[in-house]
């Protein structure tokens, strides 16, 4: 019943938000937040504005986002001059809070890999993606929000998921066995998504996360498939945990 349904979810944020902390760490992040969705519109009306070409914006918005890339690092150093590893002590307080700790559980399961009951690869069945597999939304990100969960369970500051992940495994949240692979999973998925990408860039495509399975070389595809199992296998585990808890 979706009427029942938003009930729950807003009962959900309530008691999240009613943690102390949470709303000195969550209202600025959602106002901060709030511009980017429109930036990389903007940004391509107004290079479209200037020189009248889809083409030239494209490529700006392009090298835009590589510069972002190589210049995040930096920033990200001096943000650590600041208030920055307040806030992070602050999360990994978080661990001492049942309902935050929930929702990332909950979280951790969302986003599924792209496989089947006969463990291969489930493709996109019709639209411009047909054929092909979202190596983010499938493989990055549930492995990304396995490790912001544990991680933090942990009591692990970083913001990295692979320090997220030795963390758990060191704090025993998680198999060791599972922490490396999920490791190896995250560097593989990272690569063929980078690889993806800056293939559709040397052609002159729009940037897209849809992988074409048949693409990959028989190795490859055997590597990716076995990762969606060790990701899956952890899930599992997870949505046990939330069952009988």
């Amino acid at each position: 019943m979706p009427g029942l349904a938003v009930v729950t979810a807003a009962r959900r944020y309530r008691a999240l938000l009613v943690v102390p902390g949470v709303t000195r760490v969550t209202v600025p992040s959602v106002i901060g937040r709030l511009p980017y969705g429109m930036v990389t519109l903007l940004f391509v009306l107004a290079v479209h504005h200037g020189t009248g070409s889809y083409a030239v914006a494209g490529i700006a918005t392009a090298a835009n986002s590589a510069l972002t890339a190589v210049t995040g690092p930096w920033l990200g150093r001096f943000a650590d001059r600041g208030r920055a590893p307040e806030v992070l002590g602050l999360l990994a307080d978080s661990r001492r809070h049942s309902p935050i700790m929930r929702l990332l559980q909950r979280l951790a399961v969302t986003y599924r890999p792209p496989t089947g009951f006969l463990r291969d690869i489930v493709v996109e069945h019709g639209g411009e993606h047909r054929g092909r597999f979202n190596i983010k939304r499938g493989g990055l990100l549930p492995i990304v929000d396995i490790a912001r969960y544990a991680g933090m369970a942990a009591g692990a500051t970083s913001t990295s998921t692979p320090d997220r992940l030795r963390a758990a495994a060191g704090a025993g949240l998680l198999e060791r066995d599972e922490a490396v692979s999920l490791q190896e999973a995250f560097d593989l998925f990272s690569q063929l998504r980078l690889d993806h990408q800056v293939g559709l860039l040397r052609a002159g495509e729009p940037l897209d996360d849809f992988i074409d399975p048949k693409a990959l070389d028989t190795l490859t595809r055997r590597y990716v498939r076995e990762a969606f199992r060790v990701v899956s296998s952890v899930q599992r585990s997870l949505t046990n945990e939330l069952v009988f808890r």
